[in-house]
C-alpha cells in the first residue's frame, strides 16, 4: 500500500506507526509484527504519546483525529476536522494538530491558532511543550511562548513549495529540521541560531515524513 506518514517512538521498545490510505499499520517489535487497523479516509499523520505507551493518535483525512487507548488495537475519532495535516503529542492529555488556516489542539485542553496560511505539518518539543515548530504554506513557523504566537523562522534563503514534514531530535530540542514539497531541507543543529539549506536529491521530492535520529 502507499504510506502516507508514519512515526517511529525510540523511547518505547520499538513503537513503530505508519499510515496509509484506509489503515492504520502498527508495530510494538521494531516491525517484525504488525497489527492493521482498517480506517475510513486517508491518514496524513500519525504520533505516539511518549509518557503512556499504549496511546497513539492518527490524523485522518477528511475527518480529523482519532485515538487509540490500547496499543492500537481499536481507534475512534476524538477532534472532528476536515482537512487535518501533521498530529504531534504536546503534552499530557494534548495533541497539535496542523489545520487549513489554523493550528489546533485536542483534546483535553483545546487551542487554534489562527494562522494566515496552511499549516502542512507540527513538531514539538517533548521536554518543553511550549516549542512548537509548524510546516505552512510559504514558511516554517514557530512558537516558544505557553500561549501559542506563531512567528516565521528567519533562514538564509526564501523556501521553495510549502514546508511538508517537520522533525526535532528526540531528547534535543536544538535539532531540528524541515522539508519542502520541492525537496529543500532546512536543519539547525543550535537551537534556530543558525540554519543550513541543501537540496534532496530529484527521486526524494516531494517529502512528506521526516524523523531526526
Amino acid at each position: 500500500c502507499a504510506c502516507d506518514a508514519w512515526s517511529i517512538d525510540a523511547a518505547r521498545d520499538g513503537r513503530l506507526m505508519v499510515g496509509a490510505a484506509g489503515a492504520i499499520h502498527v508495530s510494538h517489535d521494531r516491525g517484525d509484527r504488525w497489527r492493521r487497523t482498517a480506517v475510513t479516509g486517508r491518514v496524513v499523520g500519525v504520533a505516539c504519546d511518549p509518557g503512556q505507551p499504549r496511546h497513539m493518535f492518527a490524523a485522518i483525512e477528511p475527518h480529523g483525529v482519532w485515538h487509540s487507548d490500547d496499543g492500537g488495537a481499536r481507534f475512534a475519532p476524538v477532534a472532528t476536522m476536515p482537512e487535518p495535516r501533521g498530529v504531534a503529542v504536546a503534552g499530557p492529555g494534548t495533541i497539535a494538530v496542523g489545520a487549513t488556516g489554523a493550528l489546533r489542539g485536542a483534546p483535553g485542553g483545546p487551542f487554534a491558532v489562527a494562522a494566515d496560511q496552511a499549516c502542512h505539518a507540527v513538531a514539538v518539543a517533548l521536554d518543553a511543550p511550549d516549542l512548537v515548530f509548524v510546516g505552512a504554506e510559504r514558511a516554517l513557523l514557530r512558537s516558544r511562548t505557553e500561549v501559542l504566537h506563531l512567528q516565521a523562522v528567519e533562514l538564509p534563503a526564501p523556501l521553495a513549495g510549502p514546508v511538508t514534514a517537520v522533525a526535532l531530535a528526540p531528547g534535543d530540542r536544538c535539532r531540528i529540521a524541515a522539508v519542502t514539497a520541492r525537496g529543500q531541507l532546512v536543519y539547525s543543529v543550535d537551537c534556530c541560531t543558525h540554519w543550513h539549506i541543501t537540496q534532496l536529491p530529484a527521486h526524494a521530492a516531494p517529502a512528506h515524513a521526516l524523523a531526526i535520529t
